[in-house]
């Protein structure tokens, strides 16, 4: 009995002089903004036309194009969806004030449908969407079924795929939301607490650092223009070609490329260009192009899913009249290694020339 009595002690004594200190430390400075969401602040500053930064963080992206949708006008001229390689995409490419961009770091087919899922449910009515084609709509192996960034607004992916499927739906509750999400925040961490002292440091240990901020064009790291696009930090405009070549190895791209096309997911996808067609949005599929340092590398024997997923697009596009634009093949294009940040993302400045419609 002694014995038990002496256990339990030292575990308190341990939860009261480790635990508890280590707690308050990582959620009270918390230098990821685990513990303190800045998303809605974040979307209700770009609605009032404001450029915002994040200065501490983790912001999540998901969630701040999702509150940006719901305070954007009833009528949208043009939006753009797809991973960050459109979220440079501004409103003078695609020549719109009325512009919302929706792209998110490797956004997938959960995060494509769950926008669109978004935007039915409220009601919004699109005039065009530019969709970046990319194989992460077509297949459900490698990093988009370990890709747990979408998983928050999984509901409402499911529920336009079912409105897709069989003309009606209803929104769910996301059930092991609130556990998955409890599970995985950093309270006890002791790599949250040496992160966090590294922010402090970084702070001259002010505790109530603001976590964004409003910032004009010139700023010199990333941040949110109004309609959800980024800029581009200072490190990306200084990257060289050989940059772009380091990058080009199998080891930074492989596991983004390996795996096998989805007839389901493909029907989906034509369910929804139907949907689209239906209620009279202007469709643009916009290939983004590979560096040639990476098509040097690529084998279409390996990795077919790339051109398979040309192939399958290009067949929707002349089946429902859909415009093209760019090309995954470098060469078709005339563009070069200097033109990019690294294998995949093209430099604004080149980007432009593909919106010129």
């Amino acid at each position: 009995m002694k014995n038990e009595k002496k256990a339990f002690f030292l575990l308190f004594g341990f939860l009261l002089i480790i635990a508890l200190p280590l707690y308050l430390f990582n959620t009270i400075i918390d230098c990821a903004n685990r513990f303190h969401p800045i998303e809605k602040e974040i979307a209700t500053e770009l609605a009032k036309e404001n450029n915002v930064s994040v200065v501490s963080g983790n912001e999540d992206e998901r969630k701040i194009k999702m509150e940006l949708i719901k305070l954007c006008p009833d009528e949208i001229d043009c939006i753009v969806m797809g991973s960050s390689l459109v979220a440079y995409i501004d409103k003078e490419m695609v020549n719109s004030a009325n512009f919302l961009n929706l792209a998110v770091t490797n956004g997938d087919y959960y995060d494509m449908y769950a926008q669109f899922g978004l935007l039915k449910l409220l009601g919004k009515k699109i005039n065009k969407v530019i969709l970046l084609i990319a194989p992460s709509y077509f297949f459900d192996d490698g990093y988009v079924k370990n890709n747990n960034l979408h998983d928050e607004f999984m509901n409402y992916s499911e529920y336009m795929i079912e409105f897709l499927r069989d003309g009606d739906a209803k929104l769910k509750n996301n059930k092991k939301l609130w556990f998955s999400s409890f599970i995985s925040r950093p309270y006890f961490s002791i790599v949250y607490f040496q992160d966090c002292i590294n922010y402090l440091v970084k702070h001259h240990f002010k505790i109530n650092s603001e976590r964004f901020r409003i910032v004009n064009d010139d700023y010199g790291e990333m941040y949110f223009y109004p309609q959800g696009n980024r800029s581009y930090a200072e490190w990306m405009r200084k990257r060289t070609e050989q940059d772009v070549i380091i990058s080009s190895t199998k080891d930074k791209w492989e596991s983004y490329y390996k795996g096998e096309i989805s007839e389901e997911f493909c029907k989906d996808f034509e369910l929804l260009i139907k949907y689209l067609k239906e209620n009279n949005v202007e469709i643009v599929f916009y290939f983004s192009p590979f560096s040639p340092a990476f098509w040097d590398l690529y084998s279409p024997d390996e990795y077919p899913i790339i051109e398979e997923t040309q192939k399958i697009s290009k067949k929707l596009a002349d089946k429902y009249n859909i415009r093209i634009t760019g090309d995954y093949n470098p060469n078709l294009i005339g563009i070069e290694n200097s033109q990019f940040y690294d294998y995949v993302h093209i430099k604004k400045e080149y980007m432009t020339n593909f919106f010129k419609f």
